[in-house]
């Protein structure tokens, strides 16, 4: 669907004076993830020889399930190891209103600012709690989507529930705190709206966006279509029962369009829940199981929960889902993944409670040949077995997420590993032909011409 029309989305966008650069570029490199006419690994088994290709990947954090969900492993993988394993963990989900997330979603120094401000709120309340010099940590992603792949910024922050002390010797030492009470929750809410007011009353939040990517966001945040039959109109929906069931939570606050929740506790001794906890905040966007092609190349995305309104699923127009996935596509150097506290980059208490490779992990680990690295596009050399590791391999990654042990020959059971890197055309030209497989990528079709003038001023 997105070769299909894509260039039409794109010269629709030139109407409104284009869409941006890297939006375009991470729709492109998508389309461009897994492909073998773009090049590959050879992986050969040193046992009996036999060979395999495997593609280069676009490595997109933002709109590719695969590479998405690969980076969602990788992260979970290495907070549970090196970060939080061991300590009990909460989950604190801080939403913010409807007008405030077309803000947040495209002014990264606001979004900066509030999740600041809201850690520090959380913070001050363990702190009336504990001794003096207790330090604590935290780890948030943003999530710039939300169940409709609607534009909904938010943040998931996992925060240990234990206090560090940091020791004559250098070491450290923890204790646990108290369990947070509703009270305790509407206090940090209430905080958290005061100062994220004087942030709002002090600074000029207002970011200049263009207008494609103002329409985006607002067709993304308000539900309506871009493209569609009705421009402007509500996004079709498919109803079932409406839902009458509406289950407070009570360690879940909400207060003028802020809600903010606290249920989710993992014990110290689930180190698997705990991974699983932090896939989910990790996870990227798009679930192709939820999406579905129907007649008329529409798109049909199933909901995780039906809506009050008994919502199961939206329908899109091709152009209408496109642009619905645009608007999730984040801009450069934003990172959606924050150290806070004692696990901070420049905290002084981070070495000695975050765990990094010893000598002989570290050695078994560049001894793969398989780097996570080697898999994306443009790589042009090995990785330097000189430089510290603290990710997985992609063999080692694979085998943990799915139990598949990628570096075994499917022959003899021997141990395969990379002998090639193929970027030349004329050389994965030869070795697709060869091989009886395409050697050119799936064509782009050109666009289409417009049924009407969109007015891109939302």
């Amino acid at each position: 669907m997105l070769q299909r029309h894509l260039e039409t989305f794109l010269e629709r966008g030139e109407e409104g004076g284009g869409v941006p650069v890297f939006v375009e570029q991470a729709l492109r490199s998508y389309l461009r993830c897994g492909i073998f006419a773009n090049g590959f690994l050879r992986v050969q088994c040193g046992e009996c020889g036999q060979d395999k290709l495997v593609a280069f990947s676009c490595k997109e954090r933002s709109i590719c399930p695969s590479c998405g969900g690969r980076r969602m492993a990788d992260t979970a993988a290495w907070l549970r190891d090196a970060v939080l394993g061991g300590l009990p963990v909460r989950q604190w989900v801080l939403t913010l209103p409807w007008g405030l997330r077309r803000l947040v979603g495209f002014n990264a120094k606001l979004s900066s600012s509030l999740l600041r401000v809201f850690v520090r709120a959380v913070h001050r309340h363990f702190e009336e709690s504990s001794a003096e010099g207790a330090r604590f940590g935290a780890v948030t992603a943003i999530q710039r989507f939300g169940g409709a792949l609607n534009l909904n910024p938010h943040f998931h922050t996992l925060i240990p529930e234990v206090a560090f002390y940091s020791n004559p010797d250098g070491s450290v030492r923890s204790k646990l705190l108290k369990e947070p009470e509703p009270l305790d929750l509407e206090c940090i809410l209430n905080d958290f709206i005061c100062a994220t007011r004087r942030i709002l009353a002090k600074k000029n939040v207002e970011v200049e966006v263009d207008a494609v990517t103002s329409a985006l966001a607002s067709a993304s945040t308000r539900q309506t279509q871009l493209f569609g039959p009705r421009p402007g109109g509500r996004i079709e929906r498919v109803k079932g029962q409406p839902s009458l069931k509406h289950r407070q939570q009570s360690l879940s606050v909400q207060y003028a369009g802020f809600s903010l929740n606290a249920v989710v506790y993992i014990p110290s001794d689930e180190p698997e829940a705990l991974e699983r906890l932090c896939r989910y905040i990790m996870r990227p966007a798009i679930a192709q199981e939820r999406l579905q092609l129907l007649s008329g190349e529409r798109v049909a995305l199933t909901l995780r929960r039906p809506w009050q309104d008994g919502t199961t699923q939206l329908i899109f127009d091709p152009l209408d889902f496109i642009a619905r996935v645009a608007a999730l596509v984040p801009a450069p150097r934003t990172h959606l993944v924050r150290y806070h506290g004692v696990f901070a980059p420049a905290s002084p208490l981070r070495s000695a409670i975050v765990r990094v490779l010893d000598k002989e992990e570290d050695k078994e680990a560049v001894d793969q040949l398989v780097d996570v690295r080697a898999m994306t596009m443009g790589h042009k050399r090995p990785p330097s077995k000189a430089s510290p590791r603290r990710r997985l391999t992609w063999a080692a990654l694979m085998m943990r997420v799915f139990g598949v042990d990628v570096l075994s020959c499917p022959v003899c059971e021997g141990r395969m590993r990379i002998i090639a890197h193929i970027q030349d055309p004329p050389v994965i030209a030869r070795i697709l032909r060869h091989l009886g497989l395409p050697i050119t990528p799936p064509p782009i079709h050109p666009p289409r011409a417009p049924p009407l003038q969109l007015d891109w001023v939302s």
